[in-house]
């Protein structure tokens, strides 16, 4: 097992991950269950199920050319969490009749998450 895939395999149920597509966008999930060898997510801004392999950290099901990769599982500070998943309740229970407009926590957050990832990407990613 390469160091990539032994840090891949210390994600824990609850915790936030990064991972980047092809096209460099960023996608952030909670982990909501894993299985053998499966990392199976919530994407918690698009509201969409995301599957990753433990043992490269692709995402499952998707075109290799549109795929993403964990880049990062460094756990964010609790707060910023907690934050996180309580603007992913409010966006599900939004609907279009009414305003939507983020909170000066929920703004920090987001804007805390993008620098916190990029600057703490596994050590030991691969080419």
């Amino acid at each position: 097992m390469d160091k990539y895939t032994s840090e891949l395999k210390t994600i824990i149920l609850g915790q936030l991950i990064n991972a980047v597509t092809s096209a460099g966008i960023d996608i952030t999930c909670q982990v909501v269950s894993i299985a053998g060898d499966v990392l199976s997510c919530h994407d918690i801004m698009r509201n969409d199920d995301v599957r990753f392999s433990l043992t490269t950290g692709y995402q499952l099901g998707i075109d290799t050319d549109r795929r993403a990769r964990i880049q990062s599982i460094a756990r964010v500070p609790t707060p910023v969490q907690e934050t996180l998943l309580t603007l992913q309740r409010r966006m599900l229970a939004h609907t279009p009749t009414r305003p939507f407009k983020l909170t000066e926590h929920e703004k920090d957050a987001l804007l805390f998450i993008g620098e916190f990832y990029e600057a703490n990407p596994i050590t030991s990613l691969p080419d």
